[in-house]
């Protein structure tokens, strides 16, 4: 046996099998079989002393990573997956390992063989990388991702929920005035929230825009897709309104907004009728209406009602698939939103 020559072939195979390791990861492949069996393979070469074994596995080792490698179409040399893979490694424990998706275009030609729906993810989507995928990710494609606009359609639908069921029990409570008030409390959150899934998934829109085509913009484009004056080096923020009329225009690259309160009975709404419930909160004000004199945020605030609220949620929903479909001819980008069930309450699908 020679030790020295020994050792050389243990560092390389040491290092071949953490390429294998990052490319699994990276490459959304690392499920707990494929886990064990590298661990096994670690361990076992810890204890080899059999120089021609060593070999064997060396060559195997570089037919596997040959073989990922050509099957997701990698770009980069397999340090730069290692670097990722270490990324994955110091996320805290209480902490998701988050990758944007134009990362992972960069590094695989072939990302949707083992990232499933990764072409209907939007561009500013992080996927989730796990160091061994959880039991319930079998099979391989299966994939975690997040963005803005899904997190919060969530937050939204969760609200709502909790809203319908504290609005049923209220018939039957023993301290009426505490229900009404909890009652109430979450229809405003459930209201805000509704506003806030709009806005991010109009803000993502425009980021994902932004990304593409940045090099052909001018400046005036750039300063509303970005909410931000270069040449004042500070924000240039846009009203919702003015999102929902401009982003869709500036993405197809018309003259005239295509959707208007005019042509789109949930724009007119939300832009509308909601703004006010969603206003009295964000902008709560003792002030009264200039002109009437009425103290209509006041108003809006104290006497929120369920049917209210689920008509913004309902329309908030219907608004952004209307957008969807018609920037993009399609609402596949958006097979993760689900409508209400028949019992009226958001399916547990909606939290997976």
């Amino acid at each position: 046996m020679n030790p020295k020559k020994q050792k050389k072939l243990r560092d390389r195979l040491l290092h071949l099998l953490r390429e294998l390791e990052a490319l699994f990861v990276v490459g959304n492949l690392m499920t707990r079989s494929a886990r064990s069996e590298l661990e096994a393979r670690k361990l076992e070469l810890k204890r080899r002393s059999n120089i021609t074994k060593t070999e064997m596995e060396i060559r195997v080792a570089e037919r596997q990573i040959a073989k990922v490698r050509d099957w997701l179409g990698v770009k980069v040399p397999n340090q730069k997956v290692v670097e990722l893979l270490q990324f994955v490694e110091d996320a805290p424990e209480d902490k998701m390992a988050l990758i944007p998706k134009h990362i992972l275009q960069e590094v695989f030609s072939f990302p949707e063989r083992s990232f499933e729906r990764f072409r209907d993810f939007p561009v500013h989507a992080r996927i989730v990388l796990y160091l061994t995928k959880p039991s319930h990710h079998d099979p391989v494609s299966t994939v975690d991702w997040r963005s803005t606009e899904a997190t919060l359609f969530e937050d939204m639908c969760a609200l709502y929920n909790l809203a319908r069921e504290a609005s049923e029990k209220l018939k039957t409570a023993i301290d009426s005035v505490l229900a009404q008030k909890k009652l109430n409390a979450l229809l405003r959150a459930t209201a805000s929230a509704a506003f806030y899934f709009v806005e991010a998934y109009l803000n993502g829109l425009a980021y994902d825009h932004f990304i593409a085509s940045k090099n052909k913009l001018d400046e005036a484009t750039t300063k509303k897709l970005t909410e931000w004056d270069s040449s004042l080096k500070k924000p240039a923020y846009l009203s919702l309104r003015d999102k929902l009329l401009q982003y869709p225009r500036i993405i197809l690259g018309v003259q005239h907004p295509p959707l208007q309160e005019n042509n789109c009975s949930e724009l007119d709404f939300i832009s509308g009728k909601a703004k006010l419930l969603r206003d009295s909160t964000v902008h709560a004000s003792p002030n009264p209406d200039r002109i009437t004199l009425e103290p209509v945020k006041e108003l809006a605030l104290f006497n929120v009602s369920f049917d209210e609220v689920e008509k913004v949620v309902d329309n908030a929903i219907l608004l952004v698939r209307e957008i969807e479909s018609t920037i993009r001819g399609n609402e596949n980008s958006l097979y993760w939103i689900r409508e209400r069930g028949g019992t009226g309450f958001f399916p547990k699908i909606v939290f997976r």
